[in-house]
């Protein structure tokens, strides 16, 4: 047997990197050059290459001669990265490498090592939604609208959260194309840093998509690094108010009961305010029925403003009522909350498919 010396390289030499989040750490390619011809281990059977990458996992071995990854002036490839406490801590590891030989020789094996060093990876984690976010179906966090709403809220309002790790500074292009742009550096309290959200206003935006762009970028050791990430908004056109409960109107649904109702002579008006009846008035109009039990049905109101300013507008507290012979006998002050409470009983008022 004889003696030999195992040799291996990087390619573009490289022995310092980043624990890439793309990547999932730093992926590093090796070069068996070792030069001193072994034999096959076909031939000898105790001819054998055996790499260690550092990290754990123990020996990884090939028989020489077998042309397998590893094998003399062949490549193999590993990638070497942090555990996810390292890199939110932003420590850098070293890990050392080697390649070793074994042979029959009493000096054997022969051994190289290298140090692979991996760097924590700058990486931009950022997110926007709208702090309140449209009940539109169809629509979610990042649908905006250009107006100011019935309760004075602007709808075109963003919060950005950044949850980036290990960069000194950071660049916001809110429209993507540096028309309007925030660079910030990383102090711990500057809205838009870790831990300080930044809200942004995009009144005056045209409807239609558009993107924000984050950019993160900073030097946790010894590399300069950048990372990007995008989120895309859209512009809502700005929908019509709904009319007021008062433009409404509500009409019977039940037939009148009984087999051809009409007002008789000397007739009890008890509504004070139906002009239009008289003896001989049919009780089968859309104004005059005869009921004599159960539920009065009507039509379903839809698409009108409710509940308007939280009580600061003009047209607030919006009420149905229902009067029998003149006389408020159930109410119902409608909230802006859908169904619930508002679906119920009230005295002699029935509300339901409230939504």
């Amino acid at each position: 047997y004889s003696t030999h010396t195992a040799l291996y390289s990087v390619a573009d030499s490289t022995v310092r990197g980043i624990n890439e989040e793309a990547t999932s750490g730093f992926p590093v390619t090796f070069t068996n050059n070792t030069a001193t011809n072994p034999g096959p281990q076909s031939t000898f059977t105790g001819n054998v290459y055996s790499w260690n990458f550092g990290e754990g996992a123990g020996n990884q071995n090939v028989n020489v001669g077998s042309n397998a990854s590893g094998d003399t002036n062949r490549t193999i490839s590993n990638t070497f990265n942090l555990s996810s406490g390292q890199q939110n801590a932003g420590t850098t590891v070293t890990y050392t490498t080697s390649l070793s030989l074994a042979n029959g020789h009493s000096t054997s094996p022969f051994a190289a090592d290298m140090k692979i060093i991996v760097e924590p990876d700058v990486r931009a984690n950022i997110s926007g939604s709208a702090p309140i976010v449209s009940t539109k179906s169809g629509d979610n966090a990042r649908d905006l609208y250009d107006v100011t709403d019935l309760d004075g809220a602007n709808r075109a309002l963003v919060n950005f959260t950044n949850t980036s790790q290990h960069a000194d500074d950071y660049t916001y292009d809110f429209k993507d194309d540096s028309s309007d742009t925030l660079s910030i550096v990383e102090d711990g309290s500057t809205a838009g840093v870790v831990g300080a959200n930044l809200q942004k206003n995009f009144a005056g935006t045209s409807a239609g998509n558009f993107t924000t762009r984050f950019r993160a970028h900073g030097t946790p050791d010894t590399i300069e690094q950048d990372d990007e990430e995008t989120i895309i908004f859209t512009m809502n056109s700005t929908p019509s108010a709904p009319a007021n409960l008062s433009t409404k109107s509500l009409t019977l649904s039940d037939s009148a009961q009984g087999i051809n109702p009409h007002l008789c002579a000397n007739f009890d008006d008890a509504t004070g305010s139906a002009p239009t009846l008289a003896a001989g008035t049919s009780l089968e109009s859309s104004t005059a029925r005869r009921y004599t039990s159960g539920t009065i049905d009507t039509n379903t109101a839809s698409n009108f403003l409710t509940n308007s300013c939280n009580g600061t507008g003009s047209n607030v507290n919006q009420t149905v009522t229902a009067n029998i012979n003149g006389s408020a006998s159930g109410a119902r002050t409608f909230t802006t909350s859908e169904g619930g409470a508002n679906n119920s009983t009230f005295t002699k008022l029935v509300i339901t498919n409230h939504r």
